[in-house]
């Protein structure tokens, strides 16, 4: 049987931080604001259980009742936010399912410069693609691995961190962060990661200033049987480090210098590899509405008895804001490990390109789209295995002038994955139409 570790701890971390908000509110007059709401939505899909053969068409309606709790007082401030999902299925009853949703947030200024935080993100789903917590604080992180059916799955992510301001622009932090995944489904891998994080930022003069990222990782999984994955229950430690010299040529333009260090240690027979990555980059102001950031390197994989990689690594974003409308497109490549999904794949050389657009039609009807292409060859599987993944999306929103607590939205979406592993393909198509009810304005306790 499948051991199950993580799963008492898992349930239990969001009721700690739960019960320290309740601290915060007990301990000082706080101005609170609660702001509920309901969305009722339904979704078709072809492709229920993701299956790369035989999909399976379905009808889900969720009821996803939703609280916002605010606290602020003059040093402190606590956000909470929970959203159950009551989840039917329509032609397969057995598979319905409570969802939850609860994120939270407590920052104490402890002195003028000196703020503590405390944060915590859970998710109990069936849902066989959603955003994680990303390992950058406070990000996201969308795993690029498959989950097959509609198991329950659950995550949560808890964090503190002491972040220290020294001059204008200088400051220093440190943080620790711990993340679990727990999978219903036996065959998927159940993950810890705990990872201790520090930064510091400093700037000589006006002009010249750098910035350092230093990062320790502990990587635990259980043992499951992963298939054609080579060793892919090794426990890990990661040791990462970014060092940029800054050289800033006015307000709105500065450029860098970079080098990141990667090293990853296996506690099995998965071979240790180390990471050389040296870049150069830019962030760009253009002008109100517009800005742009690049950086661009080139990386090598130093890896033991085995083939060495090396590539590209590069991520750029340029957004541009319109009166009525908005323009995002990213890029990124490089490397990263995919050991912490559905899957446990290892490292993982990627590329991915994404387009957003955000268009007001009239001033309630709003048009939304999104397209996206990645590719992942996982250097760790036997065969090697390599991924095409295309999604889009495209939208609209339409929020009444007379009922401004009423908001509608109808969403189209096809999710595609052309695998070198024919048993890894996937192609679905969906849409879902949803209701929102929200009051105008919160409800504000003093």
């Amino acid at each position: 049987m499948k051991n199950k570790p993580v799963s008492s701890r898992l349930r239990s971390e969001p009721i700690l931080l739960a019960l320290l908000i309740g601290l915060v509110a007990a301990s000082a007059a706080a101005e609170t604001t609660i702001t509920p709401s309901l969305t009722i939505s339904e979704e078709y899909t072809d492709n229920v259980d993701q299956d790369a053969t035989g999909a399976r068409e379905e009808f889900i309606t969720v009821v996803s009742p939703r609280i916002d709790l605010n606290m602020q007082q003059q040093r402190y401030q606590a956000n909470f936010s929970y959203s159950p999902g009551f989840t039917l299925y329509h032609r397969d009853e057995d598979s319905d399912a409570v969802r939850h949703n609860a994120t939270a947030l407590i920052s104490a200024q402890l002195t003028q410069q000196t703020e503590l935080m405390l944060t915590d993100s859970y998710v109990r789903t069936d849902e066989p693609r959603t955003t994680l917590e990303d390992d950058e604080v406070y990000g996201e992180w969308i795993d690029p691995t498959l989950r097959r059916g509609r198991e329950t799955w659950y995550s949560n992510t808890a964090g503190v961190s002491l972040n220290h301001r020294f001059g204008q622009e200088d400051s220093f932090g440190i943080g620790y962060r711990h993340r679990m995944l727990e999978n219903d489904d036996p065959v998927l891998e159940d993950s810890q990661r705990h990872t201790m994080h520090a930064n510091l930022a400093y700037w000589f003069n006006a002009a010249y200033g750098f910035s350092t990222h230093l990062s320790y990782a502990r990587g635990l999984f259980d043992s499951v049987n992963q298939g054609s994955v080579a060793a892919a229950n090794d426990d890990l430690k990661e040791y990462q480090g970014t060092l940029r010299a800054i050289h800033r040529l006015g307000r709105h333009f500065q450029y860098f210098l970079r080098y990141s260090h990667t090293k990853t240690e296996y506690d099995g027979v998965t071979p240790d590899y180390i990471i050389y990555d040296p870049g150069l980059g830019f962030s760009w102001g253009i002008n109100p509405t517009t800005t742009l950031d690049f950086d661009l390197g080139y990386f090598f994989q130093d890896r033991e008895g085995v083939d060495e990689e090396s590539g590209p690594s590069f991520s750029g974003r340029l957004q541009k804001a319109f009166k009525r409308g908005s323009l995002g497109l990213s890029v990124e490549g490089g490397y990263q490990e995919a050991s912490y999904g559905a899957e446990n794949l290892g490292l993982d050389i990627y590329y991915q390109t994404d387009v957003s657009a955000t268009y007001e039609l009239t001033r309630q009807l709003a048009l939304t789209a999104d397209v996206g292409y990645q590719y992942n060859k996982y250097v760790n599987t036997t065969p090697q295995r390599k991924d095409d993944v295309y999604q889009t999306a495209i939208g609209l929103r339409y929020r009444p002038a007379a009922l401004r607590w009423l908001s509608l939205a109808l969403t189209g979406r096809r999710y595609e994955v052309q695998s070198t592993d024919p048993d890894n393909d996937l192609s679905e198509n969906s849409v879902m139409f949803s209701i929102t009810l929200t009051p105008v304005t919160p409800y504000r306790f003093d």
